[in-house]
């Protein structure tokens, strides 16, 4: 029996030695905007959004990994707050972001779910759309974005990759995001 669980031990750690290989990626989940005060005063309340975004990337030896990420975030608006006037319009806040993302596996501990951390920088473009009264006001917005990240990865065959993801998102002109969400990752040989 010992034999069995030593064989089960080894199989598992092979699972996560995947090392000098490109792979896909792939992510949705549900995402939370936090939108702060701006410069005129006005501030709002998002609904819970979604998240969905896709990745190519390299991983190198020591679990490190860094990938070109395209993700897409909505949010749709709960309360817009102006000059002290609480108001409930229809609309949304989407954002699309391009990314370059480095993380490390934290593969210490010899689990066969490998959790890690991550950083991200890139450019985000930010769309507003608000109706009220059958007025629609637009805001784009685009700049520099940054982000953390930390995840649960669980090895489901030699080349795929489930994982458990938290994000914390920052666009250089408005709030930030928070969004939680699941990813598929695919290794090639």
């Amino acid at each position: 029996m010992k034999r069995y669980i030593f064989a089960l031990i080894l199989f598992a750690s092979s699972l996560s030695a995947r090392e000098n290989t490109f792979y896909l990626s792939g992510m949705s989940g549900l995402n939370w905007l936090y939108l702060q005060k701006q410069r005129d005063g006005t501030t709002g309340n998002f609904k819970t959004g979604w998240l969905a975004g896709g990745a190519i990337g390299f991983r190198a030896c020591g679990g490190f990994r860094i990938e070109l990420e395209s993700a897409y975030r909505r949010n749709s608006v709960n309360w817009i707050e102006v000059d002290g006037d609480r108001y409930h319009p229809g609309g949304a806040e989407s954002n699309t972001s391009v990314m370059i993302n480095l993380t490390q596996d934290i593969n210490c501990f010899r689990f066969c779910a490998i959790p890690y951390v991550g950083f991200g920088a890139g450019y985000a473009f930010d769309n507003g759309i608000i109706s009220v009264d059958d007025v629609e006001h637009i805001k784009k917005d685009k700049g520099f974005a940054w982000q953390a990240i930390l995840g649960l990865n669980y090895p489901l065959t030699c080349q795929l990759e489930a994982g458990l993801e938290y994000r914390f998102f920052k666009p250089q002109l408005r709030g930030f995001d928070q969004s939680i969400g699941v990813a598929l990752r695919y290794y090639f040989w």
